[in-house]
């Protein structure tokens, strides 16, 4: 009777765990937020158990292709080439920013073609970025473990630029005072759509999760959860939206 009860419980422990979505971000905050409270609202409306972490970059994106996890939030068409396993929720959660930070003024102007030579940090796992500096064929490219470290070495003169996440970076440079000494180069450099993606054994799902998205634009849910993450923010509105 005991073993009955164990085997009875073990599956429905396992059925559980089957239906219940682990979706990973490689965001860090402030969007790690953002996409966490789009996340929650899309799946609540859809009936859809998920838990959400957050992982470094590079990992969440290959636990999500090897099925290890179910998914990833948010990346942008691009940068799934290499991960095959990938299926995309085609209505998009947002558009994202890159942007180049200096501290010498004669750099705040600097072209690709110029910024090709000098040296450069990016944080390491931001696909898009690492991709750009590769397309471009970067001379001197290193890589951070995170944005503070990023500010760090452009401050110690060991970088003479950034190109990073922008409102990321926005957080960084308020956190670490540093709002009268980096300088952001304007435009921004890349502006990206980002998308959700589920592994492959879930794609059955993602009709449902589109038309969800879109019914949260029309009715104001995608609005309130976008102004709300802005509120939060040190600088000018716009740059994340749902265009």
């Amino acid at each position: 009777m005991h073993r009955l009860v164990f085997i009875v419980l073990l599956f429905c422990n396992t059925a559980f765990s089957q239906n219940t979505l682990t979706i990973n971000t490689g965001w860090y905050p402030p969007e790690k937020e953002l996409v966490h409270d789009i996340l929650d609202e899309l799946f609540s409306r859809t009936n859809i158990d998920y838990t959400f972490q957050q992982l470094a970059p590079e990992r969440a994106i290959k636990n999500a292709n090897l099925g290890l996890d179910d998914g990833d939030g948010v990346r942008t068409f691009e940068v799934v080439k290499g991960f095959p396993n990938l299926r995309r929720v085609n209505e998009h959660f947002f558009t994202a920013a890159f942007s180049v930070f200096v501290v010498d003024k004669s750099f705040s102007d600097i072209s690709v073609s110029e910024m090709k030579n000098k040296k450069v940090a990016i944080v390491r796992g931001t696909k898009i970025v690492e991709k750009f500096v590769k397309k471009n064929k970067f001379a001197h490219a290193t890589k951070t473990v995170n944005y503070e470290e990023a500010f760090l070495k452009l401050l110690g003169k060991e970088v003479s630029v950034l190109i990073l996440n922008r409102r990321p970076a926005l957080s960084a440079i308020k956190k670490m005072h540093l709002e009268n000494i980096i300088i952001e180069q304007k435009p921004a450099l890349i502006q990206k759509k980002m998308y959700l993606y589920l592994h492959k054994k879930h794609e059955m799902l993602i009709p449902t999760l589109e038309k969800a998205l879109k019914e949260m634009k029309t009715d104001g849910a995608y609005q309130k959860a976008i102004e709300t993450y802005l509120v939060k923010l040190p600088s000018e509105r716009g740059i994340i939206d749902a265009k």
